[in-house]
């Protein structure tokens, strides 16, 4: 299942990818989960799948197709399908796991919970292990970590089974804006006041993040530049560049703080 606030950012770096596109003077062709770029020369490579494409922006599944084969370049964003000889541009998922969590540490929180969506996806598994790791470095225990789906179903359960297992947990880190979505709402259920008695951060900055009460501080994913860098390596492999090693490149985010952390109540 492909999450909601996902699709929300994967638009808006289809959006650069297609303004820097246009920009080359190229022209899109879509397919489901990716894009294709057709450029105004004819190079004699055509795609197996059919497609009048001379390049392909793939955004992979949690199950990528295993003998899915191209006859042109390939540059995956977003997520990583595991594909050897392929360019990637993803987010510094990383970066923003330890952000996170080295902000409610820095207000002094000690349990703090992760939720988490589907791990068959890259990014949810990197944004899960990233956040295992801050917490080991601030001496605090990962035990609080669940992970199923990214749905605000999913997000409001887990935290009614994390405070069932320890009513004292005093933050939670959500791995999207659907969880976080979630989770604002059992909280509100179970009477529970954010930032007051529980700290909230999630990754990704959904447009409701700023005008939610309390708004969100969250890890914003770089989408725009994300777009444009995924237009400017496959451009760079169409024009014959086929060389060169595939490409990881790491975008960095930001953090951008707002009122639903605080340290914990005494």
């Amino acid at each position: 299942m492909t999450p909601a606030g996902a699709t929300v950012e994967r638009r808006a770096a289809c959006h650069a990818l297609h303004v820097a596109s246009h920009q080359r003077h190229l022209s899109a062709v879509g397919r489901e989960g990716s894009t294709g770029c057709r450029s105004g020369r004819t190079s004699g490579r055509r795609p197996r799948s059919g497609s009048q494409a001379d390049g392909i922006v793939l955004v992979p599944s949690a199950r990528p197709k295993a003998r899915e084969a191209f006859d042109v370049p390939v540059v995956e964003m977003m997520r990583a399908s595991g594909r050897s000889r392929v360019d990637s541009v993803q987010c510094a998922e990383d970066d923003g796991s330890a952000n996170l969590i080295n902000h409610l540490r820095s207000l002094g929180h000690e349990r703090i919970a992760v939720i988490a969506g589907d791990l068959q996806f890259s990014n949810a598994r990197e944004r899960v292990a990233a956040a295992r790791a801050a917490l080991g470095e601030n001496g605090l225990p990962d035990c609080y970590v669940m992970a199923r789906e990214h749905t605000p179903m999913w997000g409001a359960e887990a935290l009614r089974r994390l405070m069932g297992l320890d009513p004292a947990l005093t933050a939670v880190f959500a791995s999207s804006g659907d969880l976080a979505l979630g989770v604002l709402h059992e909280a509100n259920r179970l009477g529970l006041d954010i930032p007051g008695q529980l700290s909230l951060v999630a990754f990704g900055n959904t447009d409701w993040f700023e005008i939610c009460r309390p708004p969100v501080t969250a890890f914003a994913h770089p989408m725009h530049e994300i777009g444009m860098i995924t237009a400017q390596v496959l451009l760079s492999r169409i024009n014959g560049d086929s060389s060169a090693e595939p490409s990881r490149i790491r975008v960095e985010g930001r953090m951008i703080l707002r009122e639903s952390t605080a340290p914990p109540s005494s």
